[in-house]
């Protein structure tokens, strides 16, 4: 514990040797603040879990709890709501995706699996770890196309059948074993592509050759009048692109399965939330605050039937009913049985996340900007300030590839020039690097 101490006075004023600055150091103004709360809050990282362990320590140092108390809450707490809502993502793209196929696509997950187990790769591990085990998007397409292909003469009969049978042709009495309907529907799609790809090359091929023999000393008939489209409204013009643009089903399944080895990153030996970004953080708060209010109904219903004084109480289901089992899309993965797929204990107090600073085209309070000029970035400047001292908030920043706290801000102005410093960690969540 003595380690996970800080000592604040030499932290904030560490260029000076633990002093205030004077104008002997050639600091005309200086200024700091700090959250003592997160300090005492924030909590280990166990492994690359970086966005859990940052909204843990905050939720912690809003709750005013110390790291170690009993209530609060640790990285792998707030992981697991997070793992659930990728888990949720992952299982409605799955269902929309097979009401578009029009055909159940856990055999094709299945198979895909069985591939990837058979070249010795698995889920859930980083590329940038070991690039012959991992897997990433682009190789769990290939799988699905493998898979297919290798189904691919059993496929074509099966479809032939199929549509004799809608035309009222005759078939042949003795049906075969067809492969699942998922590879059947999938088979269909590349075949699509596949003769769109052959058109493309002829018609190339086709434009090359006119191109050739055509006469280049030829003038255009100015005569001739241009044929120009009516003007639409931009309203119906975009309805009409939005109806007329083809399913990109292989962009979906590659969402699928890129998003499904993210689950399988959040259960691996050293559990990472790279899989996550701003809006996982988000995401993740909102998932804790259902979890909590479906915690404490159900508390409250345990509490109405073992009050058996009480004529309101429900009446308790017989032994013999039981639930049916709820369906999930992930049994490919082999996650582990005791996987959690919500956060184990009561969060201490409910939280909220939102942006408050960055760049890009979303409204957010504080947009910022490479070329923002001196006035701007004092006034950004002091509404981040201002977000920091709320007794009711904790700043987050998303540095590259890592989430950490904000302790402390400090600004001090030297020889005509500002100096502004935020407290927070390049790597762990241990308060240690001024940016």
């Amino acid at each position: 514990a003595a380690c996970e101490d800080l000592d604040i006075t030499a932290t904030l004023l560490g260029p000076w040797n633990g002093r205030l600055p004077t104008k002997e150091d050639g600091v005309h103004q200086f200024g700091c603040s700090y959250d003592g709360a997160l300090l005492d809050a924030w909590v280990k990282q166990p492994s690359p879990c970086c966005a859990a362990a940052a909204v843990a320590g905050a939720i912690n140092g809003l709750s005013g709890l110390h790291r170690h108390d009993d209530n609060a809450l640790g990285p792998l707490d707030v992981l697991a709501a997070m793992r659930g809502v990728l888990r949720d993502l992952v299982e409605s793209k799955i269902a929309s995706f097979e009401r578009k196929l029009g055909a159940d696509l856990a055999p094709v997950l299945d198979a895909v699996a069985s591939r990837v187990s058979s070249d010795g790769r698995k889920f859930g591990i980083s590329l940038k770890k070991d690039k012959e085990t991992g897997v990433d998007g682009k190789y769990l397409l290939a799988c699905v196309r493998l898979e297919v292909e290798a189904r691919a003469e059993a496929c074509r009969r099966a479809v032939q059948r199929q549509r004799a049978l809608e035309l009222g042709e005759e078939v042949s009495e003795e049906e075969e074993e067809a492969p699942a309907l998922a590879f059947c529907r999938l088979w269909e799609l590349y075949e699509e592509l596949n003769e769109k790809k052959r058109k493309l090359a002829e018609e190339a091929g086709e434009d090359d050759e006119s191109s050739d023999e055509s006469d280049e000393d030829e003038e255009p008939d100015e005569d001739l009048p241009k044929k120009t489209k009516p003007a639409r409204p931009r309203q119906r013009i975009a309805a009409a692109r939005k109806a007329a643009k083809p399913w990109n089903w292989k962009n979906e399944l590659g969402e699928i399965l890129r998003k499904a080895d993210g689950v399988a990153k959040t259960c691996a030996s050293r559990p990472s939330t790279a899989p996550f970004g701003n809006w996982g953080l988000i995401k993740g708060a909102q998932r804790l605050r259902e979890d909590a209010r479906r915690a404490a109904r159900e508390a409250e219903v345990q509490a109405l039937i073992e009050d058996a004084d009480d004529a309101t109480a429900p009446v308790s289901s017989n032994e013999d009913e039981r639930q049916l089992p709820t369906r999930t899309s992930l049994g490919f993965l082999g996650l582990p049985q005791d996987t959690l797929f919500g956060c184990p204990k009561a969060p201490p107090t409910h939280v909220v996340i939102s942006l408050l600073a960055g760049g890009g085209r979303a409204k957010i309070p504080i947009p910022l900007k490479r070329d923002d000029s001196d006035e701007v970035i004092e006034r950004q400047w002091g509404k981040l300030s201002a977000a920091f001292n709320r007794p009711d908030a904790s700043l987050i920043f998303h540095l590259k590839n890592h989430y950490a706290l904000i302790y402390a801000l400090r600004e001090w102005t030297s020889d005509g020039k500002r100096v502004r410093q935020l407290l927070c960690a390049r790597k762990g969540q241990r308060p240690s690097a001024w940016v």
